[in-house]
């Protein structure tokens, strides 16, 4: 079995972590258990090669239902790392813009790391096709953060 990185191994859990965590407030450990099996029965082969080689680049997009989660972006993903880990971390959609927002992001941001390597700003999130998703979320840039934090 191929070895892959960004794994963590905590004795019966075995967490795979994406290296894009952007929005921590929606960011869940997420036991393989609780996913809905996946239909999505074909491999993406580029996606597989690239975890393989540089590991797990955005968290999946799940949505609950009931006690259960249910993969709205990442089964190709999910279907390859299921074999490697028990858990990852994943972002975990409230409603449907921010399930619409966080799959377009990770589509964004897994085409601008193969171009970039790394990215370094999250301007894109303010840009071409994304935008509209974003204005529908930007309340996900201060969730969390104490009020006296905020620039006023």
């Amino acid at each position: 079995m191929t070895q892959i990185i960004g794994i963590t191994d905590h004795g019966p859990l075995k967490t795979i972590h994406p290296l894009y965590q952007i929005f921590g407030v929606r960011l869940e450990v997420i036991n393989f258990d609780n996913i809905i099996n996946c239909d999505h029965k074909e491999h993406a082969t580029d996606i597989n090669d690239s975890i393989e080689d540089i590991g797990l680049i955005c968290p999946m997009v799940l949505v609950k239902k009931d006690d259960k989660y249910i993969i709205s972006d990442g089964c190709s993903r999910y279907n390859f790392i299921k074999n490697h880990a028990n858990s990852s971390i994943c972002y975990v959609a409230k409603n449907v813009d921010e399930e619409k927002f966080l799959q377009q992001m990770n589509k964004k941001v897994f085409r601008l790391h193969t171009e970039q390597k790394v990215i370094r700003s999250f301007e894109f999130l303010f840009q071409d096709d994304i935008v509209d998703h974003t204005a529908k979320c930007t309340y996900l840039f201060s969730e969390g953060v104490p009020k006296d934090k905020l620039l006023r």
